[in-house]
């Protein structure tokens, strides 16, 4: 294997060096080169492979990433440091910065009815440094004589609002005709360079020299993705965003644009972070001093419930068999055990979730749907602990289902055709479910709550049914009387 793709594997994970392999081949020529670049783009995450792998939309942004440092590489060796108001002027354009909403609004006046910016509600300078650029001719170009509008086109481009986001450092070019054509807000393809190269360079030098030293243009909106770029030129993958903040993988915070390291590298495993999507606020466990906080200080009926409900004698992460989420154990001196259920890809509260979770003798939490004395049950996946033991005979949902009567669990064998009780369970409900020559068991689902409804056809034309909410009997009807003359009880 390639050196450079061994170093990748690596730092990265195999899939991670199968896509680099794939397609930055030619890259691979120049020894070195590409670890580099990753390295100085990319903050390593686990699901950074995945992710490159996931869609064509975002494979093609990790290889535009990628590319465009190599470009801007090659732009800054060649050739003198130029301001962009002098390269503007180059290309015929006069650039101006506004400071102030007045400022802004004196550019109104170029603009057709109709066809006026957002930026002129107001507020843009909050967030972003805005610049305008007039072309020199612009007297000469009427909008009565571009019928047939095309977002390049002289009068299009004729003034043009350049304007970077000052958290993310995203750069928008917003055309004349504003959205009379398609994407007016990614004119030249937002590429400054298509305007006069060396213009993208420029400007980020001009911003990091005038007002913050960190400030790194970002060419790619890259948020519906999960990933954030930081001051320091890096992509950092966050799974959610809090006024302003991103909260990101190996507990790394992205404040404004600023790169927090405070809870990662080394302290990582002190820190344990989840998000509540429902309150809008992500918490940090701190398993050394034995707390929950917010990154802001704030407390919520959520942090006050965790911290003054006892002395907490431990925090911890503990594994979920499923794999798709963990748990965040609080453990007090009193022996109380508080369970957080968390999604491992998003770090989200898992909430609206009826289930419990059961610690196995293997040492691993299971999710539980249903309990009958020290024996529990998912009715979803099957899974039974029988105290403490893990059994998996019956772990294939379209072969088995199960369901609880009295102090018993039962156990429905569509493929043999049979009603047993679990563990030699026994009771006379069972012998009369078994009582005659079954030819079909099916299932029907009540969309509308968690009720199973389990048909059982006889060879002799007797139909029973049986209603289950949530793994437990609640009803049973059948038409038995009708076909034997009997009234049944």
């Amino acid at each position: 294997m390639n050196t450079d793709l061994k170093r990748i594997k690596k730092k990265y994970g195999e899939r991670v060096m199968h896509f680099c392999r794939s397609h930055f081949s030619s890259l691979l020529e120049t020894p070195g080169l590409l670890p580099e670049l990753f390295e100085k783009t990319f903050d390593p995450n686990p699901y950074l492979g995945k992710d490159m792998a996931e869609v064509s939309e975002s494979s093609d942004f990790f290889v535009r990433v990628i590319m465009s440092q190599i470009e801007k590489k090659q732009d800054t060796i060649d050739g003198p440091y130029e301001n962009p108001f002098e390269l503007m002027r180059k290309a015929g354009y006069r650039l101006i910065e506004c400071h102030t909403e007045q400022e802004i609004q004196a550019f109104k006046k170029y603009y057709a009815h109709g066809e006026e910016l957002c930026t002129f509600k107001g507020g843009r300078l909050n967030h972003c440094f805005v610049f305008f650029a007039v072309r020199d001719d612009v007297d000469d170009i009427k909008r009565e004589d571009f019928l047939n509008p095309a977002r390049e086109d002289r009068y299009g481009t004729s003034v043009i609002s350049i304007q970077f986001d000052r958290i993310d450092g995203l750069v928008s070019i917003k055309n004349r005709y504003n959205h009379t054509v398609d994407n007016p807000d990614a004119t030249f393809s937002n590429n400054l360079d298509f305007i006069i190269p060396g213009l993208r360079d420029s400007f980020e030098k001009y911003i990091r020299d005038k007002y913050d030293s960190h400030f790194s243009m970002n060419l790619f909106d890259c948020s519906s993705l999960l990933y954030v770029k930081g001051n320091d030129g890096r992509y950092y993958r966050f799974f959610t965003y809090v006024d302003g903040v991103y909260y990101c993988e190996n507990n790394i915070i992205i404040d404004n644009g600023k790169v927090i390291t405070d809870y990662s590298g080394e302290k990582k495993p002190q820190y344990i972070f989840c998000s509540d999507i429902n309150s809008n606020v992500c918490y940090i466990f701190d398993t050394h001093a034995k707390k929950v906080f917010t990154y802001d200080g704030k407390e919520n009926e959520f942090t006050e419930k965790i911290n003054s409900s006892g002395v907490i004698r431990e925090i911890k992460v503990c594994e979920v068999a499923d794999g798709y989420n963990e748990l965040i154990l609080v453990k007090y001196e009193d022996g109380r055990e508080f369970l957080i259920p968390v999604s491992k890809y998003l770090h989200n509260i898992e909430y609206g979730n009826s289930t419990n979770y059961i610690m196995a003798s293997d040492g691993k939490y299971y999710e539980v749907t249903c309990s009958v004395g020290d024996i529990y049950y998912n009715v979803y996946n099957n899974i039974i602990i029988d105290h403490k033991k893990v059994v998996t005979d019956y772990k294939f949902p379209i072969r088995y289902r199960l369901f609880s009567i009295g102090n018993g669990l039962v156990i429905i064998d569509r493929l043999e055709k049979r009603i047993f009780g679990y563990n030699g369970f026994t009771d006379p409900f069972i012998d009369d479910l078994n009582a005659n020559e079954i030819e079909k068991i099916s299932v029907d689902r009540d969309i509308g709550n968690r009720t199973l409804t389990y048909v059982i056809k006889y060879v002799n034309g007797q139909i029973i049914k049986l209603d289950v909410d949530n793994g437990t009997l609640i009803n049973c009807n059948d038409n038995r009387s009708e076909i034997e003359g009997e009234k049944r009880i």
